[in-house]
């Protein structure tokens, strides 16, 4: 390598830390202050105290039952097309006898009581710069009958379903996903913030609207979460 090229290979370099810097300066960080749960909608009550934009904000659920059968766990392909909104064999929580696989969802998060003008040209809420903000939001997870296309369904109706079938508890997470304020954000840009989780009685309780009351709060691993999220050919969305 000629001196020339080791110096235009050095310039390179510089410029390409520079730019990375000024992407961190201007990066989101998000706190969540608050959340409150009514029927099957939840509001979280967000402050934004870094200098960047937080844009398609959701509302991830992660469920987890314990002491299930193998045959309930085990995810079979054929269930979840690869063009769907999950195919993440982690996304599985549960397997019926009937084939009806359950996968964690998002859903999206828009203000509450306001009008986001960013909102309106992107998927999901966004809220700026030191800005303090309520959003509300209907957490959701997917079910996949065999051969058949994916209902969201809310978490009162998945409650339902679990009962039914004889089980009485689940660990329940909810988590805040969201990307800095790129035009064309990546799944490098996935953030993720634990909203709340609990152990949820499924014997006493059939509402979100008791959520609170559980014990907890739950916790786990945010990368397990970003690494579904990655999984997810819709997110992040583009722009509207």
């Amino acid at each position: 390598m000629s001196s020339q090229e080791g110096i235009q290979e050095r310039q390179t370099e510089i410029l390409d830390n520079q730019t990375a810097l000024m992407e961190l300066e201007y990066e989101p960080e998000i706190v969540i202050e608050d959340c409150s749960f009514t029927n099957s909608q939840i509001r979280v009550d967000i402050s934004n105290i870094g200098r960047g934009i937080a844009k398609h904000l959701y509302v991830h659920t992660d469920v987890h039952i314990g002491s299930l059968a193998p045959e309930n766990r085990g995810h079979d392909p054929s269930t979840i097309p690869e063009n769907a909104w999950h195919h993440s064999e982690d996304a599985l929580f549960y397997r019926d006898d009937d084939g009806t696989e359950y996968v964690n969802g998002i859903g999206s998060l828009q203000r509450q009581n306001s009008i986001d003008t960013l909102t309106n040209r992107v998927a999901g809420g966004s809220i700026g710069s030191e800005e303090v903000q309520a959003f509300i939001g209907t957490p959701k997870v997917y079910r996949y009958p065999p051969g058949m296309g994916a209902t969201g369904i809310r978490i009162n109706q998945l409650m339902a379903d679990l009962r039914e079938i004889g089980i009485e508890s689940v660990h329940i997470t909810f988590d805040l996903i969201y990307c800095s304020e790129k035009t064309d954000p990546t799944t490098e840009d996935i953030r993720v913030k634990q909203i709340t989780g609990r152990a949820f009685d499924l014997v006493e309780y059939d509402s979100l609207s008791e959520f609170l009351d559980m014990s907890g709060p739950t916790s786990g691993s945010r990368q397990e979460v970003i690494e579904q999220i990655s999984e997810y050919p819709k997110y992040p969305p583009t722009n509207r």
